[in-house]
């Protein structure tokens, strides 16, 4: 028999090109051959060391066949998922989709290439498709918190905030400890209008991550929507020495600075806020508070 090293190139950065290779080994009845690609796959990924004992096992009692044949084609699609997180990451998210629908014609099973469909789907603005992904996601791992707060983002995207805020609260209950899922929950409630609900996710937020500078800034925000100015300015402030560059504190505790009368300042914070817009390009946001100095009479 001729050694499969002369013809299978193994591509060392690939830890599924060894066990595909031990694989065709077991298949061709050369189980000892098997036996070094299986251990550098397991020492690179012990996750396939289930797989690596269940074909060994099934070869032994001769009905190995359908198992490798199954079991690579599984290999070859979380394979081709790491193909398509490459393609996203370099941009090309129409190239990542295509690989992620090969991988889940070989294998529908595996819930990260829905997730990961479900994420190039939303980065071309289809969020209805990004849903339908998420949901079959959640289906084949129920406590995929990374799922469900996927999915409440896309939701939310669409209007739909009370599905979102739902979603944020399941991904909760798996990952707890997570600020951004309270961030999100939070932002989606100032939606719908309850900004104490809001003001308690975000504590929470802050909590967990004391340099949260979105955070202090969505807080003003409701703090100042339900007319509390100072806890406004207060976390302004707070957001601008985290970072004097951000731009949406200078509006919100500019405002909050002109419903107290305070013209002088409310002024010099919409002007610092209109100049890092101009320097952004931002000229639509630029004109809009430059719009309201003037309407704010300041």
């Amino acid at each position: 028999m001729v050694g499969l090293k002369g013809w299978c190139i193994i591509n060392t950065e690939d830890l599924s090109n060894y066990f595909n290779r031990g694989c065709i080994y077991v298949d061709l009845g050369n189980t000892e051959a098997a036996f070094p690609d299986f251990l550098q796959a397991s020492r690179i990924n012990p996750n396939y060391d289930t797989d690596i004992l269940r074909v060994l096992s099934n070869a032994e009692r001769g009905d190995d066949e359908e198992e490798v044949r199954v079991v690579s084609a599984r290999s070859e699609a979380d394979t081709l998922v790491n193909v398509a997180n490459e393609l996203f990451r370099r941009g090309d998210v129409r190239g990542a989709i295509e690989q992620l629908n090969h991988s889940i014609r070989l294998d529908p099973t595996i819930p990260t290439a829905y997730f990961n469909r479900g994420l190039a789907y939303r980065r071309l603005g289809d969020n209805q498709r990004a849903i339908a992904d998420y949901s079959r996601a959640i289906e084949l791992k129920p406590d995929y918190a990374n799922a469900y707060n996927a999915r409440g983002v896309a939701r939310s995207g669409t209007g739909d905030s009370k599905g979102a805020i739902s979603d944020y609260t399941m991904a909760l209950r798996y990952a707890p400890y997570d600020p951004e899922l309270y961030y999100n929950r939070a932002l989606d409630r100032s939606y719908i209008d309850d900004n104490q609900g809001a003001i308690a996710d975000l504590d929470v937020a802050l909590r967990l991550r004391p340099d949260y500078v979105e955070a202090y800034n969505n807080r003003a925000q409701a703090h100042l929507d339900l007319g509390n100015t100072q806890s406004a300015i207060e976390d302004c402030d707070q957001a601008l020495r985290l970072n004097p560059d951000y731009i949406f504190s200078y509006c919100v505790r500019g405002y909050a600075h002109a419903r107290r009368g305070e013209k002088r300042v409310a002024r010099e914070d919409l002007e610092i806020a209109a100049r890092l817009f101009l320097r952004q390009g931002d000229q639509r946001r630029y004109q809009r508070t430059l719009n309201d100095i003037e309407r704010l009479g300041l």
